[in-house]
């Protein structure tokens, strides 16, 4: 869309915003903190669309949430490299509330 032609005729494109918009969606650091997000987040949604079916057993929900949490902690500490597992407790403490 930013890299598009007519991207540079709209009359809002020149427009502070617009400008940080463009280079926000042109910045590769960007994006890989949003499929970083996304990374960590997937395993959220399988287990959000597991509970979803009609006769989910408790006790596989109990194993998906224990496989989740464990499946988010390996993706976050791989990225983050911390011993003190800094970002995953702070993400461990919203998913147990």
């Amino acid at each position: 869309m930013v890299i598009n032609g007519l991207w540079s005729i709209w009359r809002q494109a020149n427009s502070e915003r617009a400008r940080n918009v463009k280079l926000l969606i042109l910045d590769e650091t960007w994006w890989g903190r949003v499929d970083y997000l996304l990374s960590f987040t997937e395993p959220i949604v399988s287990m959000l669309r597991f509970v979803d079916m009609d006769h989910p057993c408790m006790g596989e929900i109990y194993d998906g949430i224990d496989s989740m949490i464990e499946s988010i902690k390996t993706i976050i500490n791989a990225k983050e490299q911390d011993p003190t597992e800094t970002f995953f407790k702070e993400v461990h403490s919203h998913l147990i509330e």
